[in-house]
């Protein structure tokens, strides 16, 4: 029974650990995709309405509302000396560990590369005059003398024009974030869905079943502490799901 309690709270930790990572996972496009929120209060209801995040964790992570990655990775540094100091881990996986997490927080910085708002004015001005001179003065030159009708100059006018002009068009959507659905848009969803399912299968294969074993109920984590019938979800379109449970199925 005491081997069974063990194996039961190791289990609870490396589910904390499987909701943190796809926390971080999820936060990571917040800002940048819509559908996950451009705030950070967005994203934070939406983990604890999917049960990857508590109410406790969500509520002390929205007074840090700037660095919430950082926090969340802190935390996971926190969870792996705990478990270190039981005895759950080996002690040489302590500097693997490290260094797979100071590399996914340097993955997981948000950098939108973006042209200085001077040299953008500056393109489209100087694009626009440029425009405006090839259609007063590249008529003339290859006009067809003794023809009313122009259709060489009228073509070769607008092609020039269409160049310039569909350039800049060019480089004002690639400016946008690959995220964003006016662009070439990324399916964000397919990334989020597929690492989720990775991640579970990876940290679940630890722990084999054994007959008369809990297998599935001890990655249940604290359901009775999460209080579906809270005021808190009146604000909330739609029941609460049950989700840490579907989890475990």
């Amino acid at each position: 029974q005491q081997q069974q309690q063990q194996q039961q709270k190791q289990r609870q930790c490396v589910f904390k650990v499987y909701r943190y990572l796809n926390s971080v996972h999820y936060l990571a496009y917040n800002g940048v995709d819509t559908r996950m929120g451009m705030v950070p209060a967005d994203a934070l209801w939406d983990l604890v309405y999917v049960g990857l995040l508590t109410k406790e964790e969500a509520e002390a992570l929205r007074k840090v509302s700037s660095t919430l990655i950082p926090v969340i990775l802190s935390w996971l540094s926190r969870l792996w000396h705990e478990m270190l100091r039981e005895g759950s881990v080996a002690g040489e996986s302590t500097e693997t560990f490290t260094r797979k997490l100071t590399d996914l927080r340097s993955t997981s910085i948000q950098h939108i590369e973006q042209e200085p708002n001077l040299v953008k004015v500056m393109l489209k001005i100087v694009v626009a005059l440029l425009v405006l001179f090839i259609v007063i003065s590249h008529p003339m030159e290859v006009r067809t003398s003794g023809q009313c009708w122009q259709p060489w100059a009228m073509s070769s006018t607008f092609l020039t024009g269409f160049c310039y002009v569909g350039i800049l068009n060019m480089i004002r959507i690639l400016e946008k974030s690959p995220y964003f659905a006016a662009g070439e848009c990324i399916n964000i969803d397919g990334l989020l869905c597929h690492a989720e399912q990775v991640t579970f299968r990876c940290l679940r294969t630890a722990f084999g079943r054994t007959e008369g074993s809990l297998d599935g109920d001890a990655l249940v984590l604290n359901v009775a502490e999460f209080d579906k019938d809270s005021a808190a979800w009146d604000d909330y379109p739609g029941p609460p799901p049950d989700v840490l449970t579907d989890m475990t199925e």
